[in-house]
């Protein structure tokens, strides 16, 4: 009787990009999930962290963050433009038995 092997525990989640900006419109490339959770914290509370990223990026990500602020973001640049920053990208990683992460990733504008 051949010897059953177990699967891991699980497998590493995939993230899901729930939108970009075409690639042409990005000042560089858009940060990993990788460089993004090991980049240094600007806040970092139990259910969201804030980093920076490279010279263009600010991301907030956590379970605590939600792709509709997003959404509102984008709808608020429309109307009120250079005064809200550019969201470039939102990202969401699943995990099993825990919340889902998502990252939005957004412009950096000094000063604001």
């Amino acid at each position: 009787m051949p010897m059953m092997q177990h699967p891991p525990p699980f497998e590493p989640a995939q993230t899901t990009v729930l939108f970009s900006m075409p690639a042409e419109e990005l000042p560089e490339h858009l940060p990993t999930v990788d460089e993004i959770e090991s980049s240094p914290k600007l806040d970092n509370r139990p259910t969201r962290s804030i980093v920076r990223i490279k010279k263009h990026f600010f991301v907030k990500y956590g379970c605590d963050v939600h792709p509709t602020e997003a959404q509102n973001m984008k709808l608020a640049r429309q109307h009120l433009g250079n005064l809200v920053p550019r969201v470039f990208a939102v990202y969401q990683r699943p995990r099993p038995n825990e919340p889902t992460i998502s990252y939005i990733i957004m412009e950096y504008v000094h000063g604001r």
